[in-house]
């Protein structure tokens, strides 16, 4: 959910996942490349927080909780993503290490945004090269912008 007037995307509990400029940074750095859908943008940007190891419990007890629900909606659910919450456990394991880099470096916002274009490199979103066309452009403007507003002279 956003809060302070769409300056922050945080939890349903009111923890912060990254303050605006944080999420244009990645897009930005993202706009050169396949760009992932904005879950697990923002499920990438979690882990730069301090709050994420609580974060990552919060999801491992509620991932569980689903597993073993008796209820059978839930489970027709479930079983229809049994895939990615198998993957779970090796998942979590490797977001947490971008915890810990943070953690040891406290890289600048901008070094985050290029960590989590290394993550997605090799990220298919599943959208097709038109819409992948049409969501790259769709950011340059915006890119370009905020390089004017700076005074950056642009080429094109």
């Amino acid at each position: 959910m956003w809060s302070d007037h769409g300056r922050e995307l945080c939890w349903c509990n009111g923890t912060t996942i990254a303050f605006y400029e944080e999420i244009t940074a990645v897009l930005d750095r993202l706009a050169e490349q396949n760009l992932p859908d904005l879950s697990s943008i923002a499920l990438g940007l979690a882990t730069l927080r301090t709050s994420w190891p609580d974060i990552a419990a919060q999801l491992t007890n509620a991932v569980t909780s689903l597993r073993f629900s008796k209820n059978a909606g839930v489970r027709r659910v479930v079983d229809s993503r049994e895939e990615i919450l198998a993957v779970w456990p090796d998942s979590l394991r490797k977001l947490t290490l971008l915890t810990r880099y943070v953690e040891q470096y406290s890289p600048s916002t901008s070094r985050r945004a290029e960590l989590l274009a290394i993550v997605f490199r090799n990220f298919s979103s599943g959208y097709g090269d038109a819409t992948q066309d049409k969501l790259q452009n769709s950011t340059e403007p915006a890119c370009r912008r905020k390089l004017l507003a700076r005074g950056t002279r642009l080429s094109k």
